[in-house]
């Protein structure tokens, strides 16, 4: 029901385009779908293992690549990393980027993050609605507010993964505003 109301429009931006002209601006964010091409999260990891062997062992014991006792190793293969991840990025948005940018919009890119950032009228918006290389589509007007005013640390994760327990097998959900996954 939530695809056939709004298709990849976050619930939002479709609110918002029901109410404007076709050449009225709006400032979103765009996320890029993945393509069956593109290396995955697996073919980083082995790269970075390939590189790094001790990362293997890390990512086993602690979940994290660069997990290591090493600080200097440590950096290196989160640097590593870093560097692919944001390489798949910028090969994911490249052909829409492209686009945009030829259609004479200000595009900008978020390093290591499939997303890109444009104001658009309505008609360009939905016009990129169509396209399977959109994901979602995100209305990106007003300042993000912080939900509390303070907040304390709770990553207790290396004390859980000292216990022995990673996640592996465990299936989780993913909760987002108007959807679950």
């Amino acid at each position: 029901a939530y695809v056939a109301k709004y298709g990849n429009l976050n619930p939002g931006l479709y609110e918002r385009l029901q109410k404007i002209g076709d050449e009225e601006m709006l400032p979103v964010a765009i996320w890029i779908a993945p393509s069956q091409a593109e290396r995955t999260e697996e073919d980083i990891q082995a790269e970075v293992i390939a590189r790094f062997p001790a990362a293997r062992e890390a990512l086993t014991q602690k979940g994290v690549l660069w997990a290591v006792s090493d600080p200097d190793l440590a950096a290196k293969i989160q640097g590593t990393y870093e560097q692919l991840v944001a390489e798949r990025a910028s090969k994911r948005v490249q052909p829409l980027l492209t686009s945009l940018k030829e259609q004479g919009f200000a595009v900008s890119e978020s390093t290591g993050m499939p997303v890109l950032t444009v104001s658009l009228p309505k008609r360009a918006i939905v016009a990129l609605s169509k396209r399977s290389d959109v994901a979602e589509i995100f209305l990106i007007e007003g300042q993000a507010m912080p939900a509390v005013e303070s907040a304390m640390p709770s990553d207790r994760a290396p004390e859980v993964w000292a216990k022995g327990i990673t996640g592996t097998g465990a299936r989780i959900g993913i909760l987002e505003q108007y959807r679950i996954n």
